[in-house]
């Protein structure tokens, strides 16, 4: 007996048999129960996911002496016509070789005669999208109303080519990729009659390489025990299908880890001088690096990467070394490197320049730990790490504190006093306080400040109790009198004075090696926005 590859070995002769796509056995399976069976049915979805394997075992349901029933026997004469190929009922026809206006005139003529055994004729044309529109213009009265004996179905992967005459007359299923833990469990059972002896990583190391595609899977599976002779290793993978091993990506993140530049430059030339591409090896490694990522986020989401377990545990041990900021840092500059290899060409060195840049970083600081420090800036401080701390700025003494009276005049001439200090404390709050406008302090203590109906924005931040309480505190310091502030909406501000930013200490701040550190990553600027003054 001549030899069978996998792919046909093991090609599904029934709807238990089908991986992945339950969403559409189930379907089918009801509406042969049901007698609700359509004139024509459209498969699409990527190769090598089960189209024309169901179109084949949908023929058998119509057709099995049984039948139509959804469990074909797959013993009798036409069950086993279908498996073979060789049914007078059942048409398997290319598009591509059947695709002229001829071929489905023919096709016309041919539907007018009964089927010989089954109870139905069937039409399995295959990538049907290359059909022609003429042939298809030819098709449609057919497919609208074709004999009770005649049933359609045609495959393809590319929906979007078929005129929507056509697809309007057809029952569509739309074919999934197939999950990588799905195809690597029927590798498992392949692989146990088979008789291979082969690891999990193996197994998930070729579903990776199928890219969702059972027939490509198979047929990896069999190149491999052709190759190795039922013993497979996780190297001889590497070695035939040339792809970059998961110990090489783990090797290149720990040397990145330890700062080692001179053996990552060496391994990189190791990899050139062995013939690997490095277009490859990049793709493979930003890939890695956003699997560290999940797995750093959640560790429970390691199930999503469809990963061996031997390996998932690998990458959760060196996730702990890296930030979750040094792993986003680093998928978008290894990202920016590949596009710009691709358009330049110059692979090898951008590749090794960006792995220098990832060694010679500094920490990246977690983004709330760099806004705690430019908070402590906000306040007076230096928000450096170490050695270096802030000086408490004494308040006034109670005699030399002001006085004023109960007027309009003399809260705002302590104002420009109170958003400076404000600003120091909180400068979001003192920039939003900057667009209104002191209306005066009442024989009660209530300060009335008033802000223009466009700004209510600004009005309702400032009245969340957090922030009355703080320009409260600071009031009470300025005027020596327990105070209350109170926000109105009007129509237009008098505007007797212009509150402006002015930048007196924004030159120091800049020189301050953490704000250049945090600019250089965030490739930012200064915004000058925290000091205020009445006279512009």
């Amino acid at each position: 007996m001549s030899y069978l590859v996998f792919a046909r070995k093991w090609r599904p002769q029934d709807f238990n048999e089908i991986v992945g796509q339950e969403h559409i056995t189930t379907t089918l399976k009801n509406a042969i129960r049901l007698n609700r069976i359509s004139q024509a049915y459209l498969f699409t979805g990527p190769r090598g996911v089960g189209k024309t394997s169901t179109a084949r075992i949908l023929a058998k349901m119509l057709n099995c002496k049984n039948g139509p029933t959804p469990s074909p026997c797959n013993k009798c004469a036409t069950c086993l016509e279908i498996t073979n190929s060789n049914s007078l009922d059942v048409m398997e026809i290319d598009g591509a070789s059947n695709r002229r206006i001829d071929d489905i005139r023919n096709l016309r003529e041919n539907v007018k005669f009964s089927p010989v055994n089954g109870k139905f004729k069937i039409y399995i044309i295959d990538e049907v999208h290359q059909v022609t529109d003429e042939a298809f213009n030819a098709l449609l009265k057919t497919l609208e109303e074709p004999p009770p004996h005649v049933k359609f179905i045609f495959a393809t992967t590319q929906p979007h080519k078929i005129p929507a005459t056509i697809l309007s007359r057809c029952q569509r299923f739309d074919f999934r990729r197939i999950q990588a833990a799905e195809i690597v469990e029927k590798l498992k059972e392949i692989a146990k009659a088979e008789k291979i002896d082969a690891q999990d990583s193996v197994f998930f190391e070729i579903a990776r390489a199928s890219d969702g595609s059972m027939r490509d899977a198979e047929s990896i599976l069999d190149q491999l025990n052709s190759f190795c002779e039922k013993k497979i290793e996780i190297s001889d993978v590497a070695k035939v299908l040339g792809i970059i091993e998961e110990g090489l990506l783990l090797e290149i993140a720990e040397l990145i880890s330890k700062k080692d530049i001179t053996a990552l430059l060496k391994r990189i030339d190791d990899l050139t001088n062995s013939g690997k591409d490095l277009f490859q090896f990049l793709a493979r490694f930003i890939e890695h690096i956003r699997n560290l990522s999940v797995i750093k986020v959640n560790k429970n989401l390691r199930t999503t990467l469809a990963l061996s377990d031997s390996l998932a545990d690998e990458l959760t041990t060196q996730s702990e070394k890296f930030s979750l900021e040094d792993l986003i840092y680093f998928f978008y500059l290894l990202s920016s490197t590949y596009e710009s290899a691709r358009k330049t060409g110059l692979i090898r060195f951008t590749l090794e320049f960006a792995l220098i840049k990832m060694v010679r970083r500094s920490g990246i600081m977690p983004i709330d730990e760099l806004l705690k420090r430019v908070n402590k800036l906000e306040a007076g401080g230096c928000g450096a790490p170490a050695g270096c701390e802030a000086k408490p700025v004494d308040p006034p003494a109670a005699e030399d504190l002001p006085r004023p009276s109960q007027s309009s005049d003399d809260i705002t001439a302590v104002w420009p006093d109170l958003l400076k200090r404000l600003s120091r404390k909180k400068a979001s709050l003192a920039s939003f306080l900057t667009e209104g406008e002191p209306a005066g302090i009442d024989e009660n203590g209530i300060i009335k400040v008033d802000f223009p109906k466009m700004h209510k924005f600004h009005k309702e931040i400032l009245e969340e109790p957090e922030s009355k309480k703080i320009i409260e505190e600071i009031a009470k310091a300025i005027l020596g009198i327990s105070v209350k502030i109170e926000f109105h909406l009007v129509d237009k501000l008098a505007r007797k004075n212009n509150f402006k930013l002015v930048d007196e200490a924004d030159e120091k701040k800049e020189e301050d090696p953490l704000l250049k550190d945090a600019l250089d990553v965030f490739n930012g600027s200064i915004v000058k926005n925290n000091k205020f003054n009445s006279n512009g």
